[in-house]
């Protein structure tokens, strides 16, 4: 009988760590999307934009080359922001798991919930 709930146990205890790091796994994916993006490719997007801006203004670029750079770049934005959406719906999924909040309360919030 002990046996029989100690397996169960550690049964629960291995599903639960192989939920966890899949969770740990998808986020760190998302806010590893995030941060390229926001480090890297967005920053080039938009001085492409610039320069795209600048040529079609002075006639070295037509308007196609101009709108699709843009394009480009809110494509770019709008990745950006779904994953950012997902990092925050892993780290929800981790607190539910874990029962331990991934973000804390500013030390501003705090102050103010307590008084």
């Amino acid at each position: 009988m002990l046996d029989s709930i100690d397996y169960q146990k550690q049964a629960k205890i291995r599903e639960l760590t192989r939920q966890l790091n899949q969770v740990i796994s998808a986020k760190d994916q998302a806010l590893l999307t995030v941060t390229t993006l926001q480090d890297n490719v967005v920053p080039t997007l938009e001085s492409a934009l610039k320069l795209a801006r600048d040529g079609y203004e002075s006639g070295r670029y037509n308007y196609i080359e101009w709108v699709t750079t843009q394009q480009q770049l809110i494509d770019m934005q709008r990745t950006m922001i779904k994953a950012a959406g997902l990092v925050h719906l892993r780290s929800a999924d981790l607190e539910a798991l874990t029962g331990i909040p991934v973000f804390s309360d500013s030390p501003s919030t705090s102050a103010q919930s307590s008084q």
